[in-house]
């Protein structure tokens, strides 16, 4: 049986490139199977691409890889604009909503939050005002 899976990963790893390889062997080792990364090792060994060429670009990997989550956690932290802010106020269209769950879906947390936020406070606002007219009117 285990003849068979390694077979299969030495098929798979046979049409990755020299980049992927480094990467499952290096980088992302932890996230595959030992027969996969195995796999992925003598697949580099039948390019004759030694170890010593792949270890410069593990850290320069590591270091992309870092710059990545780096830049995700900036994304996650951007303030909504204040002219948005001020059209969901006065202009508190669903569409908007759907439009803020889709910017938290996509990682955009603090504007999405903020987007329904103020959609929210624009709906509260007219529901007022409507019941304002209703008992004064």
């Amino acid at each position: 049986m285990k003849n068979i899976e390694t077979n299969k990963y030495f098929a798979i790893m046979s049409e990755k490139d020299d980049v992927e390889l480094m990467r499952i062997i290096t980088v992302e080792r932890a996230d595959y199977q030992a027969d996969a990364v195995i796999a992925a090792e003598e697949e580099l060994e039948r390019r004759e691409i030694s170890p010593s060429m792949y270890q410069d670009f593990t850290e320069e990997v590591e270091k992309l890889i870092k710059v990545e989550i780096e830049k995700k956690v900036e994304k996650q932290h951007l303030p909504l604009s204040t002219w948005v802010k001020v059209m969901a106020f006065i202009f508190p269209f669903p569409l908007f909503f759907i439009i803020g769950l889709v910017l938290i879906l996509f990682d955009y947390q603090i504007r999405g939050k903020e987007l329904c936020k103020w959609i929210f406070f624009g709906w509260v606002f007219y529901f007022t005002l409507l019941v304002i007219m209703k008992i004064f009117l």
